[in-house]
């Protein structure tokens, strides 16, 4: 099942074929749905962000709780989704950005997964643990790369203006930020530790 999770957040990316997915409306995102003239098929959400009329299948949250309600929807939904396509997560309150990207660090929410939060043209996935990724990334004008963990040994970096072999992104480091894809084959290939990317497109 392809599930489309979508929050209160400005910067808005839906799929070109929003039909084929499974739509969960987090919170303020069921007002953004409305918007777009979609029509959820579930909402998750403690209503403090939106507090209208809910005319579907919905999991009301206790304001009060420990998990913000995208981290519930994520809980809710990777066991029986093929892929999950995120967006209004970016662009708003900081404190929510950065959480949002956070959870990303699990494994459960990565590329492994086909977990994947979108903004206007740009992408973020992330890579945890030892892990091969080969892509097209052509389209994307912009590769960065971040390290989650303290650090992460790049086994292989291939396809882009600068390649990596057998190195060391550290944590703090910028080492990763504004490559250049280069053809239509990249490759990641991640020996040990976490990385987030985020792609950035051609304007």
């Amino acid at each position: 099942m392809k599930i489309l999770l979508v929050g209160a957040g400005p910067d808005i990316k839906l799929p070109k074929n929003v039909k084929e997915y499974f739509v969960c409306a987090v919170d303020g995102g069921y007002e953004t749905c409305n918007k777009f003239g979609i029509i959820p098929n579930f909402y998750i959400g403690d209503k403090d962000s939106y507090s209208g009329q809910i005319n579907c299948d919905s999991l009301t949250k206790d304001p009060h709780k420990d998990d913000s309600d995208m981290e519930i929807a994520l809980n809710k939904f990777i066991k029986n989704s093929d892929e999950v396509y995120i967006t209004g997560v970016l662009g708003g309150r900081l404190s929510h950005t950065i959480g949002n990207l956070m959870l990303l660090a699990r494994k459960d929410y990565s590329i492994v997964n086909n977990v994947k939060i979108y903004g206007d043209k740009k992408v973020v996935f992330s890579v945890i643990g030892k892990q091969y990724v080969e892509a097209d990334f052509s389209k994307y004008k912009l590769f960065s790369m971040f390290s989650f963990t303290e650090s992460t040994h790049i086994n292989r970096l291939d396809g882009f203006e600068y390649n990596l072999e057998n190195a060391i992104l550290n944590q703090s480091s910028t080492l990763g930020l504004s490559n250049v894809p280069k053809g239509k084959k990249q490759k990641i290939d991640i020996e040990k530790g976490s990385i987030i990317v985020v792609l950035e497109e051609k304007e």
